[in-house]
């Protein structure tokens, strides 16, 4: 089971006013180390978001990012994540709904 702290990583920046997002995810590989996964780049609207497919020799899968509006009139940031990793086995991220899990709330 992968290390929610250390295995997978989020790299890049979020431009909160214009709900944009430019990353690249990572994820950390017992035998290989730190491998690049996607880069993610695009509007973080809900209905759309920012989808990935990932197709590389650690893993395989998809992911999503997009940005829901919360109580305070702002938006939080939301993942869902679905990946077969080698050596690892499946990694999912959807959250208790399926509709994505919290990432952080954006200022």
């Amino acid at each position: 089971m992968l290390n929610p702290d250390h295995e997978r990583q989020l790299v890049g920046s979020i431009a909160p006013s214009k709900l944009t997002i430019s990353a690249n995810l990572y994820i950390v590989v017992p035998v290989a180390g730190r491998v690049e996964l996607t880069s993610l780049k695009g509007s973080l609207l809900e209905d759309a978001g920012v989808t990935a497919t990932i197709n590389v020799f650690a893993a395989n899968g998809s992911a999503k990012f997009f940005a829901r509006s919360n109580s305070s009139g702002k938006h939080d940031l939301y993942c869902s994540l679905s990946l077969d990793v080698v050596l690892v086995g499946k990694v999912s991220a959807a959250g208790q709904d399926g509709r994505g899990l919290k990432v952080f709330s954006l200022p």
